[in-house]
């Protein structure tokens, strides 16, 4: 599970860090720690971006899924898309993750029907039961992760999802290829080609933003049916 949930509040579980020594695990040590660099302002400046264009992506890629009630954000911020979420879909059972603890206190009073969990993922990824929630979403959270990791938690996403999975990510595309696109580091990864060899099916929709969020991608298990 992704955490208990008391009197209807959200509620704030920690997971301890996993020992993975790569650029990923340096990255989000980086991010866990994003709030001393960016001031106080942070967490108020990145809420503001709860209906950008890419977050209502999202939301119309979750209604091409099958019928779902579950669904875990991985790198879920401050919640603004938990919140777009939660306002589109009135009663789904809503949870995030993230490695930044003052994000998530923010989370927690933004949308207090989540339930928010302190980890970073491939820590947390790993803990879950094989289909154990029905959805799990990422917006600008899998570009963080190294190249040499991306493969295994792809892998660690499809067999936690029983529905599937929607990715808003800096995607390699015609004109766009992978490699990285910002020294934090960000990477633009080939997601379609990694989760085509995992066995997923991958709808890739193309979107237009002012960074390198270019598409949102819609991945369930297998070949689609006729």
């Amino acid at each position: 599970g992704g955490g208990g949930r008391e009197g209807g509040h959200s509620t704030i579980t920690r997971v301890a860090w996993g020992g993975l020594v790569s650029q990923t695990l340096l990255t989000a040590a980086k991010w866990a720690k994003q709030h001393e660099a960016y001031g106080p302002g942070w967490t108020e400046n990145y809420w503001r971006t709860r209906e950008d264009p890419s977050r209502v992506a999202v939301v119309e890629a979750l209604t091409t899924l099958p019928p779902w009630t579950t669904l875990v954000e991985i790198g879920c911020n401050v919640g603004p898309q938990l919140h777009l979420i939660g306002k589109t879909f009135p009663g789904k059972q809503l949870y995030g993750i993230d490695v930044n603890p003052i994000a998530l206190k923010a989370g927690q009073q933004n949308v207090p029907s989540a339930t928010f969990t302190e980890a970073s993922l491939w820590e947390w990824l790993p803990m879950q039961t094989g289909r154990a929630w029905d959805v799990l979403i990422s917006h600008y959270t899998l570009a963080y992760v190294a190249p040499e990791d991306l493969s295994a938690i792809l892998a660690q996403c499809l067999r936690v999802a029983k529905c599937g999975l929607v990715l808003a990510e800096p995607t390699a595309l015609p004109g766009a290829p992978s490699g990285l696109v910002w020294s934090y580091p960000e990477w633009r990864h080939p997601y379609m080609e990694t989760l085509e060899s995992l066995g997923a099916h991958v709808v890739c929709k193309p979107i237009e933003t002012s960074g390198h969020l270019n598409a949102v991608l819609t991945v369930t298990h297998g070949s689609p049916t006729a």
